[in-house]
Parts: structure tokens; sequence; C-alpha cells
């Protein structure tokens, strides 16, 4: 019932009725709108990788006004395959 009464509007009706009533409300994004709306821009939460030119989400929250950076960068390719089949030397 829900899902027939929503399709009746576009989404940026509904979040005008619903903000007009004190009801927070966000739109779902996909991945693109996500990454390219300026809420993500202004909190720089796209954070580049240690080795590589790979942006990921960083983290969405702060200390002292800083986003804790990414320390590591994702392993090479079969850089982690003799510890994950025969486990660490002992």
């Amino acid at each position: 019932m829900i899902e027939r009464i929503m399709t009746t509007r576009t989404t940026a009706d509904w979040i005008a009725v619903l903000d007009a009533e004190g009801v927070p409300c966000a739109p779902v994004q996909n991945v693109r709108e996500m990454v390219e709306h300026p809420q993500t821009q202004a909190l720089g939460l796209l954070q580049p990788m240690p080795r590589g030119t790979m942006q990921l989400l960083g983290l969405p929250v702060s200390f002292d006004g800083e986003h804790p950076e990414a320390r590591l960068a994702p392993p090479a390719i079969g850089e982690h395959t003799t510890l994950v089949f025969r486990g660490p030397e002992e």
C-alpha cells in the first residue's frame, strides 16, 4: 500500500511534504549520487588510498576536526597468499 502511494509523487515532492511536517528524511542515493553530493565533498569523505590511485569512502566521523586517514594500503595481488593458506610463521 505504501509503495503504491509513494509512486504517485516524485522524490523531491515527498521530501518537501515530509520536511514541511518536520519529519526527518533524505533520498536513497546510488553510489554515483553519494560520491558527487556536495555534502560528501564538503566533509572530505573520499580519501586517497596509500600506494594507489583509488579513492575510498573514509570514516564519516572526525576527531578534533580531522578525519582519520587510511594508514595501510590494500594488499597487492598475492601479497598474503602464503599467510592465508599456510598460516602465520612460528
